[in-house]
């Protein structure tokens, strides 16, 4: 079974495939954790990266034998947390 929408560029031939997961399924139908290097992430769980960058993922995707999360960048600021929620953007979980 397939629990992750997939990224792989042109090629659709599942329905998992592309921007339809992200688009027209409602985020609660997806997976709302993945396991990476033995830790548990969640969705809408603020994550610090390894290069002291903070990150908040909507959704997790597959792409090539890892994930990726769809998301908004943050960062703490003498004020508290800033978030870029006008703006969405990919996190390679592979290289963070």
């Amino acid at each position: 079974m397939q629990f992750y929408p997939a990224i792989l560029g042109s090629r659709l031939k599942e329905v998992w495939h592309g921007t339809k997961m992200l688009k027209d399924v409602p985020d609660h139908r997806l997976s709302p954790t993945i396991r990476h290097n033995g830790k548990i992430y969640y969705v809408n769980e603020l994550m610090e990266c390894t290069d002291q960058r903070w990150f908040i993922p909507t959704h997790w995707l597959c792409k090539g034998q890892g994930f990726v999360a769809l998301g908004h960048h943050a960062w703490l600021t003498d004020l508290g947390l800033v978030v870029e929620q006008d703006k969405t953007d990919f996190l390679d979980t592979r290289n963070s």
